[in-house]
């Protein structure tokens, strides 16, 4: 089954950050469309080994808001047979209109999950980086997508 998870929530509630370190820490195997720029408003398709050791289709888009690429960006990854797209979007509204959409004439199921948040930083007192949290299960989540 296709999975599309949105990474919900409201502006400035560090969806783009999160999914720029998922994107810059998952074990992609190669790179089909590379993150461009070292902005946090981008997308990636790459491909993963699954649990066979088959090379499956991800992609991620971190740009959330109203009328951004956010349509064009999920459309490219779902284009180029992405099983699994990780995309930004708003907890209501055009975004999650739009993705909800395409999801569904595309065939995909969809996940929410929203990201840590913490206010002021994204690192705790201790110094953990809620960034690298939410990238460490979010790599867990696409691999069993991809059973």
């Amino acid at each position: 089954m296709k999975s599309m998870i949105l990474v919900k929530g409201p502006s400035k509630r560090g969806k783009s950050q999160s999914i720029k370190r998922l994107a810059t820490t998952f074990p992609f195997s190669s790179i089909i469309r590379p993150w461009t720029g070292n902005d946090y408003d981008s997308y990636i398709i790459g491909t993963a080994l699954d649990e066979k050791g088959e090379e499956r289709i991800v992609g991620m888009e971190s740009l959330g808001d109203p009328w951004s690429c956010q349509k064009q960006w999920i459309e490219e990854c779902i284009n180029s047979g992405c099983e699994v797209v990780v995309a930004a979007s708003r907890s209501y509204g055009q975004t999650v209109d739009d993705a909800c959409g395409l999801a569904g004439s595309s065939g995909y199921e969809v996940i929410e999950v929203s990201t840590y948040f913490h206010v002021g930083s994204p690192k705790l007192l201790n110094g953990v980086d809620l960034r690298d949290a939410f990238a460490e299960n979010m790599i867990s989540l696409i691999r069993k997508c991809l059973k």
